[in-house]
């Protein structure tokens, strides 16, 4: 019975050791990105669908939102110099025009005209465009969104208490 209190007793100060070992955990932040890459998506899609007065301007806030405003967040998470903010803008520019020109170039090559098909570019052009920006939004969100933080680290509580 001894022998048995002694190996839990050792297997506790493992257990506790290898906890502590750790020397940081992370914390997923990409909530935020998916709140800002939602509200930007509603605003190009309002801009579409919406009057035809504003649908110039609530596209380009929207595609600015969607390129611009996770970037921001990215810095005030980690700090301007973490690269998660250059990162994020090389993924958002760099996805979106290889795949609008990428699409754009395979549906609007020539057909046996001299011109070639120029509504097909442009479809292909928007259509790659979108795949790539939402493809580097799933990974901008999913995988850079994440910040070392040291272990046990809990946000500090301002306690209040009156004695009487």
């Amino acid at each position: 019975m001894r022998s048995l209190i002694v190996a839990f007793v050792i297997m506790g100060v493992v257990v506790v050791n290898t906890r502590t070992a750790r020397a940081q955990d992370t914390k997923w932040y990409g909530w935020k990105l998916l709140v800002a890459d939602a509200t930007s998506t509603a605003v190009v899609v309002t801009g579409i669908k919406g009057p035809r007065k504003a649908q110039a301007i609530l596209i380009d806030i929207g595609v600015l939102g969607m390129v611009l405003a996770p970037p921001i967040l990215h810095g005030l998470e980690d700090g301007v110099g973490s690269g998660t903010v250059l990162a994020s803008l090389g993924l958002r520019f760099g996805l979106t025009s290889v795949g609008a020109l990428s699409l754009g170039l395979l549906m609007g090559r020539n057909k046996g005209g001299a011109h070639g098909d120029i509504f097909g570019g442009i479809f292909g052009g928007i259509l790659g465009g979108s795949i790539g920006m939402v493809i580097a939004m799933a990974i901008d969100d999913f995988a850079l969104a994440r910040k070392d933080v040291a272990p046990g680290a809990t946000p500090r509580i301002l306690k209040l208490t009156f004695a009487f």
